[in-house]
């Protein structure tokens, strides 16, 4: 490992510093220098050079550590490469030239890996789309994974068709109806489904064998353009609960984010709350919550610049005190994760009291405290710069949703660091987090 090698190379350069300063002060000595005798031109020169010689080794110690840093770097994302399929390894202009032709080739073997898959999809797509017969995907809970452009033609499904729910075009009672008779039936049965409008749509379902999702075909229009999104048909195991013994592996969690009207803890009220749910090394993105929530109190300005949420959108919204009750339950079972999520959970378990609802702080992981730990030379610990130096898509960042799906994907990405440390329990990830010390300190002065 590079910190192994760094470490040899300091202790090598130690004794190698400690040898010529001895020598060059023997020497000066020697020479006179240092009684102010006649000075000797040999010895003079022999302490000179050892003098001279400490210096250089002080300044390639001081260019080898920056180079150990970018190597250090660059290992990390190699290792997070793992994690939720990073696709890109970002190149740090300031690391040494070996460390930025590492990025660049390692970047292009990546780049080169997506290409190859893409074609593959680019291809079935084709294929896909080329049938004259409707074919739409959908998962258990009726979000739309993948429509052919003669089904949207067909259903008047429109451009965003894939992650919307089918109910809002079909009956959604005939259609959970055609999905039991086809889960019992293990084969492809013929159905009649009325749309909302009330048009008979006549053709097969067929249930998806291991998967949470059925398949829909049936006479489609004249159309082109499939859209899919497979991910919307994974569904994570049902959270069995969450302990210090839980392994991070099977770890089930909740990705948590809240947006408020400022940042004080002791007065700041919601304004959104969003969840995503994971378990282990997995991102379930179709399972989410996403609420806007009326504060009862007027947005500050400022939080609006940041959020874009203003009073408008709030109004008719449900206040905190209608959806705690729900937002407990939603997360039992399971560990919060999040980015500075004390902050969260401190204002959780206010309006929790507030509303006079019984409230148990559930267990706990912060993925600013384990960045500051694995990298504790690190000062920036934003998220969205982190996000960036690890190679993470920042999209909808300061909206709830956004922020947990940034997070999400960070931790995931950590999760192989960590496993490399030999940190594979839920217990010994928050005893890590715990070393953070600095950082927990400011958060504990901040009032969570």
């Amino acid at each position: 490992m590079a910190s192994g090698a760094r470490q040899g190379l300091w202790v090598s350069m130690v004794a190698a510093g400690g040898a010529a300063t001895g020598l060059g002060a023997i020497a000066l000595a020697r020479g006179g220098i240092m009684d102010g005798a006649a000075a000797d031109p040999f010895d003079v020169a022999v302490g000179g050079l050892a003098l001279v010689t400490m210096g250089a080794l002080w300044a390639a110690s001081i260019l080898l550590d920056a180079h150990f840093d970018g190597v250090e770097r660059l290992r990390s994302l190699i290792v997070m490469c793992r994690g939720d399929g990073t696709d890109r390894i970002p190149v740090d202009p300031s690391g040494s030239g070996e460390v930025v032709a590492l990025c660049g080739a390692l970047g292009a073997l990546l780049e080169r890996q997506g290409q190859r898959q893409g074609d593959t999809v680019q291809r079935l797509s084709a294929v896909l789309d080329s049938v004259e017969e409707g074919i739409v995907v959908v998962a258990e809970s009726g979000l739309v994974g993948l429509a052919n452009g003669a089904a949207r033609a067909a259903l008047g499904m429109g451009s965003a068709a894939v992650g919307t729910s089918i109910f809002d075009i079909l009956d959604d009672r005939a259609f959970a109806s055609a999905i039991g008779e086809a889960a019992a039936a293990g084969r492809a049965v013929p159905v009649q489904i009325a749309t909302v409008q009330g048009q008979a749509i006549s053709g097969r379902l067929t249930v998806l064998d291991g998967h949470a999702g059925a398949v829909l075909t049936f006479p489609g229009g004249a159309g082109r353009g499939l859209a899919h999104d497979f991910s919307v048909l994974d569904r994570p195991p049902p959270p069995a609960g969450a302990n210090d013994a839980t392994q991070l592996a099977v770890l089930p969690y909740w990705i948590l984010d809240l947006e408020t009207t400022g940042l004080d803890v002791r007065t700041c009220r919601p304004i959104a709350i969003a969840a995503l749910r994971g378990h282990g090394e997995r991102l379930f993105r179709a399972v989410n919550v996403d609420r806007l929530v009326d504060p009862q109190v007027p947005i500050p300005a400022v939080a609006s610049r940041i959020t874009g949420i203003d009073d408008a959108m709030v109004a008719g919204a449900p206040t905190f005190a209608a959806i705690g009750a729900e937002v407990a339950e939603g997360l039992r079972g399971a560990a919060i994760v999040g980015h500075n999520i004390g902050y969260d959970l401190a204002i959780l378990a206010r309006m929790m009291a507030e509303a006079g609802l019984p409230w148990t702080p559930p267990p706990a992981l912060d993925t600013l405290q384990l960045v500051a730990a694995l990298e504790p030379r690190r000062t920036d610990l934003n998220l969205e710069v982190i996000a960036r130096d690890y190679g993470i898509a920042v999209v909808g960042r300061h909206t709830a949703l956004g922020d947990c799906l940034t997070t999400g994907m960070l931790f995931v990405r950590l999760l192989p660091r960590l496993a490399e440390r030999g940190i594979r329990s839920f217990g010994e990830a928050r005893a890590f987090a715990a070393t953070a010390s600095a950082v927990i300190a400011k958060q504990r002065a901040a009032g969570w």
